[in-house]
């Protein structure tokens, strides 16, 4: 991955777990609103695992953002 693409992914899951800790969710309560399982969802917020598109939209979706509005977000923390 070049170093542009790490630093959006790396902004992506700084604004994951933002949102989350913002929301007050715990993992599990995020992945009840998500089809994603646990260990997909713990490994996005750990930064282990890059977060297809399908999923940032679930989870942006999940913490009541639009897709388009998370990865706003994100983008200002860059």
């Amino acid at each position: 991955m070049d170093n542009n693409a790490e630093l959006y992914q790396g902004a992506i899951v700084a604004q994951l777990r933002a949102e989350r800790a913002a929301a007050g969710l715990t993992i599990d309560d995020l992945t009840a609103r998500t089809t994603l399982g646990r260990a997909s969802v713990t490994r996005y917020l750990s930064g282990d695992r890059d977060i297809p598109m399908k999923a940032m939209f679930e989870l942006a979706h999940a913490l009541g953002l639009t897709p388009g509005e998370f990865i706003r977000r994100a983008e200002q923390r860059m």
